[in-house]
C-alpha cells in the first residue's frame, strides 16, 4: 500500500504552484523532482520524451515541452536562467491572452503559483544543473 501512498504524495507535490495549462516554472520544478537530469527527462518514451508522457508531470503537452526545453537550455548554459525565466513569464502571458476575464484570473493565479515555488525552483535548479549527463541532453 505504501507504493500507492508514495504515488499520491508525488502527485500532490508535482502540482505545487500549478495552474493549467501550466507556467513553465512549476512544470520545470515537477520535472526536476522526477528526473535527475535533462538527459533522463528527454529519453524517448512511447512516442515523446518521458517527461511529456509522465502522469506525475501536470500540464498541457506544449507547456510541459516548453518547460523541458527551458530547463535543458538553461542547464546547458545556452541561455541564462534569468532570460529563461523572463521568457517563461512572457509565454504564460501569451497563453492567458484572449481568454476574456478568465485569462486575467489565470494569469494572476499562475504568477502567484510561480512566486510560491520560486525559492524551491532556484535551489533545485542549481543542484539539478550540476547533476550528471546534462551536457548530453539532446535538443527537442
Amino acid at each position: 500500500m505504501s507504493g500507492m501512498r508514495d504515488w499520491a504524495e508525488e502527485h500532490v507535490k508535482s502540482r505545487e504552484g500549478f495552474v493549467y495549462p501550466g507556467h513553465a516554472v512549476p512544470l520545470a520544478l515537477a520535472i526536476m523532482r522526477r528526473y535527475p537530469s535533462a538527459a533522463e527527462a528527454m529519453v524517448k518514451g512511447n512516442q515523446f520524451p518521458r517527461a511529456l508522457e509522465d502522469g506525475l508531470i501536470p500540464g498541457g503537452g506544449s507547456s510541459v515541452y516548453y518547460a523541458l526545453n527551458m530547463l535543458r537550455r538553461a542547464a546547458a548554459d545556452e541561455i541564462t536562467l534569468e532570460a529563461a525565466l523572463e521568457a517563461a513569464d512572457a509565454a504564460w502571458v501569451e497563453e492567458c491572452r484572449g481568454q476574456d476575464g478568465e485569462g486575467q484570473e489565470r494569469l494572476q493565479e499562475g504568477r502567484e503559483g510561480v512566486a510560491k515555488v520560486m525559492p524551491t525552483f532556484l535551489e533545485t535548479f542549481e543542484a539539478w544543473k550540476r547533476s550528471a549527463s546534462i551536457e548530453t541532453a539532446p535538443a527537442p
